[in-house]
């Protein structure tokens, strides 16, 4: 009998810890997926957002050029009139357009540098972002291997069985123990 007891306790045993690490390493492997899900999320959302960022940047560049064109134009237009009416002609006329024209290439200059400089800031937070996610998919990593290090070994489930089949086969040794005792008491007629 306590042959039977220490093999039931051993396989209980040895039952109990494989369930524990199929429970283990299902809630360890749900979590890792649903905090990189989070993560993309975040990724996405962040990279959408300098996105836009960037394109209202071109809007805002586009309009700034066209007034500024649009500007010259009517300078332009003022000069010639200033000019007719003035009886301004030759290399003075020429000048006054040839300093608008400058003026107009340095703004529109000055507007694209701008422009530049917004968008180096937003390639610099695209790759923050793309580092923070590098770096939340590590951490996601390290949290699902420490969760799966609670998993027990085969060494550890092995040792276990043996340990609960030892208690076993004493526990079965006890009971026979006590069964025979109880029968000898029976026959004997002390109970």
């Amino acid at each position: 009998m306590s042959y039977f007891v220490m093999g039931g306790m051993a396989i209980a045993s040895i039952y109990s810890a494989s369930e524990s690490n199929k429970a283990i390493s299902s809630a360890a492997s749900d979590q890792m997926a649903s905090n990189r899900l989070y993560a993309e999320r975040d990724r996405k959302l962040g990279n959408n957002q300098q996105l836009l960022l960037g394109r209202d940047v071109n809007t805002e560049l586009g309009a700034q050029l066209s007034n500024l064109v649009m500007e010259s134009a009517q300078t332009k237009g003022q000069l010639i009139t200033q000019a007719a009416e003035s009886n301004i002609y030759g290399n003075l006329a020429s000048r006054k357009q040839a300093v608008l024209g400058v003026q107009v290439a340095m703004s529109a200059d000055n507007l694209q540098q701008q422009a530049e400089a917004k968008m180096q800031d937003i390639q610099t937070g695209l790759s923050d972002i793309a580092y923070g996610n590098d770096a939340k998919n590590a951490q996601i990593t390290s949290e699902y291997n420490n969760s799966m290090s609670q998993m027990q070994s085969t060494t550890e489930i092995g040792m276990g069985a043996i340990s609960a089949g030892a208690s076993g086969y004493s526990m079965g040794s006890s009971i026979s123990a006590s069964n025979k005792t109880i029968s000898t008491n029976k026959v004997g007629g002390t109970s």
